[in-house]
């Protein structure tokens, strides 16, 4: 009875108890890498105003077709995907009487034409003919455009790097950490990705900017397009955040 005293004794006091989890530091992980961008996104809208709703649906499709057409042929753009994420028409009032009746009863005002739209998403490849291809979508007759943004091709991949370097930084501190108590760290015991272990820290997502959406095309047709005005805007890093929390086990 003593012996087996003696035996439960030693086990707790190094952490070994059947059942009972190893001595653990826990600590947190970030990273923040920085990529090149590969493709850029172009946010526009075409706009037609006519007496009718046939000749206004007739100018908005022939001004997409020219983009559809046109675009393409940019020099030295190598992937291109023209999507529509809106479209509208509606009736355009006499100004005068609009003015004079009220917001909530545009309707008893005459109808002097319509006016129809679509939205544009253009996104392209490489990120350095976005000046390019936002100045001969201007020609084209597109307004209100605006450079959405620019990503990488492989939005997983480089977020996978990101969280693997952000382990790789929780286990540098917890080597630190354990060797600062005359310890060294034996293995992973868990890692949980942007939260924490229950209360222990507050969960936050990884930061990505990703631009959802159809996946780019090669542009197959003949290259040599070339606005009158040839923007040269240069395409900014991409940084990509990761955070962990990670237990590792020590002794």
């Amino acid at each position: 009875m003593r012996f087996v005293f003696a035996f439960v004794a030693f086990m707790a006091l190094t952490g070994c108890l059947p059942g009972q989890e190893p001595r653990q530091v826990i600590v947190d992980g970030t990273a923040r890498l920085e990529f090149e961008p590969e493709v850029f996104r172009l946010d526009g809208v075409i706009g037609a105003r006519g007496d009718n709703r046939e000749s206004v649906l007739r100018d908005v499709s022939e001004k997409l077709n020219s983009v559809q057409e046109t675009l393409p042929a940019l020099e030295g753009l190598t992937h291109l995907d023209v999507g529509s994420r809106a479209m509208r028409i509606s009736p355009v009032f006499d100004g005068d009487c609009s003015q004079q009746r009220s917001y909530e009863s545009p309707d008893s005002c005459p109808v002097v034409g319509y006016f129809g739209s679509i939205a544009l998403v253009v996104k392209g490849a490489p990120a350095d003919r976005a000046g390019a291809a936002f100045s001969l979508l201007s020609e084209l007759g597109a307004e209100s455009i605006t450079l959405g943004a620019y990503d990488v091709r492989d939005r997983k991949a480089v977020q996978q790097q990101a969280i693997d370097a952000a382990v790789n930084d929780a286990r540098l501190k917890a080597d630190s950490v354990a060797a600062a108590a005359g310890a060294s760290v034996t293995r992973l015991l868990r890692v949980q990705h942007g939260g924490g272990f229950g209360d222990l820290y507050g969960g936050r997502d990884v930061f990505f900017h990703q631009m959802k959406g159809r996946d780019l095309v090669v542009v197959n047709a003949q290259r040599d397009v070339s606005p009158a005005v040839d923007l040269s805007l240069e395409p900014q890093p991409i940084f990509v955040e990761a955070e962990v929390v990670a237990a590792f086990a020590i002794e």
